[in-house]
């Protein structure tokens, strides 16, 4: 199954549209973690977030784009673009996407 790489960097006024769906991201990443194998944040060099990072595996470029598109912080343009690309596995592993029950609560 093909890899696709996601990013955004944030609109000038991302930190405000960040917090007022923050808690509507963390439920729809832990509801949902079938398609994700890795998220983090981008940050600038003194550790604020700028942005965010998304690895998704699906079967298709439109998969990806919906489950993507669905996302909240996605859906209410926190991102200035939101380029989609896929991406070539050239390790034989993959690290399982998990969320431990805790997970949401410590999600930032």
């Amino acid at each position: 199954m093909p890899f696709y790489a996601a990013y955004g960097l944030d609109v000038p006024d991302g930190a405000r549209i960040r917090e007022g769906h923050r808690d509507a991201h963390h439920a729809y990443i832990v509801r949902d973690v079938s398609h994700l194998r890795f998220a983090s944040a981008l940050v600038d060099d003194r550790g604020r977030q700028i942005g965010t990072l998304y690895i998704i595996e699906a079967d298709s470029m439109a998969e990806a784009e919906a489950w993507l598109h669905e996302e909240p912080w996605v859906k209410n343009h926190l991102f200035e673009s939101f380029p989609i690309r896929e991406i070539e596995q050239h390790a034989p592993w993959v690290m399982p996407a998990r969320l431990e029950p805790d997970a949401a609560s410590r999600l930032d």
